[in-house]
């Protein structure tokens, strides 16, 4: 629409385990990291002292893209269940209540959407505790 050359390709992989050769990064090309929310499930040094989080960054910083846009919640979970219980709730509200305001409770893409992202987030910041907890990053450690 806007004559700009654009090409996209997926890969079907953990973040930690791509490399560079994978990408097909041309020289002179724009390149544009983008990761809203996602870091937020890789593990950090408390899985190791080469975690992913750090495999992810030393690769961004390999590709040098030109712009990296990334994305956090502003919030710290508690470690208390029935206090991470209202937090979550509370969050997850506020995204369905978004959703009811932009896209009908019918639409299969939203129903998808509920089941399988905000669902499976929900569970894991109420249910999961320790090394089963995927939502490691917070505001302060990024900070």
């Amino acid at each position: 629409m806007c004559n700009v050359p654009f090409e996209y390709h997926g890969i079907a992989s953990q973040w930690e385990t791509i490399a560079l050769r994978d990408l097909r990064i041309e020289k002179d090309e724009v390149v544009i990291v983008h990761s809203m929310y996602r870091f937020r499930q890789l593990g950090d040094e408390t899985t190791g002292l080469d975690c992913p989080r750090d495999q992810v960054l030393k690769l961004i910083r390999c590709i040098r893209p030109c712009i990296f846009i990334y994305g956090i919640f502003n919030w710290t979970l508690s470690p208390f269940f029935i206090t991470r219980f209202k937090q979550a709730m509370s969050l997850h509200g506020t995204m369905f209540d978004i959703l009811d305001t932009l896209v009908p409770r019918d639409n299969k893409v939203r129903q998808i959407m509920e089941r399988d992202l905000l669902a499976r987030d929900a569970t894991n910041l109420i249910a999961c505790e320790g090394s089963t907890w995927m939502e490691r990053q917070t505001y302060k450690q990024w900070h």
